[in-house]
């Protein structure tokens, strides 16, 4: 099982194409809660422009977040992503490995997490929107959400136990992330908008009927409350509760990007 690593990141800045959050961990000394959360909504498509202003803004207006912080984290929600094989050797050309299978818009840096298993979670990134983060934050260093989860959960002792067939749900935010895993290795990955109860039945039980499990887990991070009631019995059954540690521990754990 996961260990407690040294250090913990000291923010933690989460992208989607709908919110900007920040949080800050355990930085009692300052005069604001020991997990700030400041949130910009916005609407539609990734729109980088609007996602500097909203962070130029909210920085600018909160001066605790200027500080020298030693350790940054940029965690990307809901960026299409695909799951592939890491080739053998220590280099790799990424775009012919998953650039053919994403879409990127001109700026976009095509970028790759480290999984256990000998994968690699490719998904594109703004070049500008990274720019300006790391103009404020040097040391910023990025991962996407579904690396931390699906690493977390590889490490999980539920693996030990073959065959399996398992559908793993989890709701973050206004996000419901969906993993399917066969005999453990991951099929599956997608992460959907949820702007009320009926989005969160809609994609449960849809990816339910289309990826057809042996065993369905309800997956949730410690201290993240979810804003919408799983459905249950007679519409799905989930089998399983899974609570992983909090995001600042996940994130420190298990980021390690590769390119």
């Amino acid at each position: 099982m996961m260990q407690n690593p040294a250090d913990l990141p000291d923010l933690i800045i989460a992208l989607s194409h709908s919110q900007v959050e920040l949080r800050m961990e355990g930085r009692t000394e300052i005069a604001l809660s020991p997990s700030l959360s400041v949130h910009g909504m916005l609407y539609g498509l990734w729109n980088t422009d609007h996602l500097i202003q909203v962070l130029d803004t909210t920085l600018t207006e909160r001066p605790a977040l200027l500080e020298p912080f030693d350790d940054v984290a940029i965690l990307f929600i809901d960026r299409p992503h695909i799951f592939v094989p890491a080739p053998r050797g220590a280099t790799f050309d990424l775009d012919a490995l998953a650039g053919k299978y994403l879409r990127s818009r001109a700026g976009d840096l095509l970028t790759a997490d480290a999984i256990a298993g000998d994968m690699v979670n490719a998904y594109a990134v703004p070049r500008d929107l990274i720019r300006v983060i790391q103009e404020y934050y040097s040391n910023a260093m990025h991962v996407h959400l579904s690396s931390v989860i699906w690493s977390a959960l590889r490490d999980h002792d539920l693996f030990k136990n073959h065959p399996s067939s398992r559908v793993f749900f989890l709701q973050w935010g206004n996000h419901l992330m969906v993993l399917r895993e066969e005999n453990g290795r991951l099929i599956f990955s997608r992460i959907y908008p949820v702007t009320d109860q009926g989005d969160l039945f809609y994609y449960t039980l849809a990816c339910h009927r289309l990826l057809c499990p042996l065993e369905c887990w309800h997956i949730t991070v410690k201290g993240d409350a979810v804003p919408f009631e799983m459905p249950h019995t007679p519409y799905i059954t989930l089998d399983h509760h899974l609570e992983l540690s909090p995001l600042a521990l996940l994130v420190a754990h298990y980021r390690s990007c590769v390119s």
